[in-house]
C-alpha cells in the first residue's frame, strides 16, 4: 500500500471522527502542518499509525486496507459512494480499472444506491466533454463498468491519464478499449442559477 493511500484513509477517519488537523496534532503531540504531510502522503505516517489509529478509535488494519464496495457509507441516513476530484484516484490493472483510496464522499440520491455494481461520482471538470451533455457544476454518476452497456449512451473513457465523456456513436474501436464505465446521470442539486 502507498504512504499516499495510507494518508487517504487517515483523512478520511479523521473527518468521520469530526476532527480538524489541529485537533488530531494535538492528541498526537504533532503539529497540524505533520498531519497534513502524512494525509498527503509527503511523509510517512507508518511510525506513527498505532497512535493515529487509537486517536481516531480505528483499527490499524483500517488505516492499512485498500478500497472495496464496503467503503459505501451510510451516515445520517445518506448513502455516500467515493467521489473522484483527481485522477491519482483511478488505477488501471490488468483486470480493468479499480478506485484507489477515496479521500472524499458524496452523498447520493436513493436510485443510486440501487444500482447493481460499483457506482462512484466523478467531478465534471475531470472529464472533457464531447457530447455537450454534461453541467460543469454538480457530480456525475458512473458505474465502474469498462464495457458498453444498456443502461446509459454516455461513457466516460480513461486515455494516458486524461478522462473524456463520448456517446456510443462518437467512439471508434480504440475508444472502446478505453471505457472506464457508463455514466448513470447528474446530480445538480448543488447548481444556483
Amino acid at each position: 500500500m502507498k504512504q499516499t493511500d495510507v494518508g487517504q484513509k487517515i483523512r478520511q477517519a479523521r473527518v468521520k471522527a469530526g476532527m480538524t488537523q489541529s485537533d488530531l496534532a494535538d492528541k498526537l503531540g504533532l503539529s497540524w502542518e505533520m498531519i497534513s504531510r502524512y494525509e498527503r502522503g509527503v511523509n510517512s505516517p507508518m511510525h506513527q499509525l498505532t497512535a493515529i489509529a487509537r486517536a481516531l478509535d480505528v483499527t490499524v488494519s483500517e488505516l492499512l486496507q485498500e478500497y472495496d464496495k464496503s467503503s459505501v457509507l451510510y451516515e445520517n441516513h445518506v448513502y455516500k459512494i467515493p467521489f473522484v476530484v483527481d485522477m491519482s484516484s483511478l488505477q488501471r490493472g490488468k483486470s480493468g480499472f479499480r478506485l484507489r483510496n477515496g479521500v472524499y464522499f458524496y452523498g447520493t440520491p436513493e436510485w443510486v444506491r440501487q444500482i447493481d455494481g460499483e457506482v462512484f461520482a466523478l467531478l465534471p471538470s475531470l472529464a472533457k466533454d464531447h457530447t455537450g451533455k454534461i453541467r460543469k457544476e454538480g457530480a456525475v454518476f458512473v458505474l465502474l463498468h469498462n464495457s458498453l452497456s444498456d443502461l446509459s449512451d454516455l461513457y466516460v473513457l480513461y486515455d494516458r491519464g486524461s478522462l473524456s465523456i463520448k456517446t456510443a456513436d462518437q467512439m471508434n474501436d480504440t475508444d472502446k478499449q478505453k471505457i472506464l464505465g457508463p455514466v448513470l446521470g447528474q446530480d445538480v442539486r448543488f447548481i444556483s442559477e
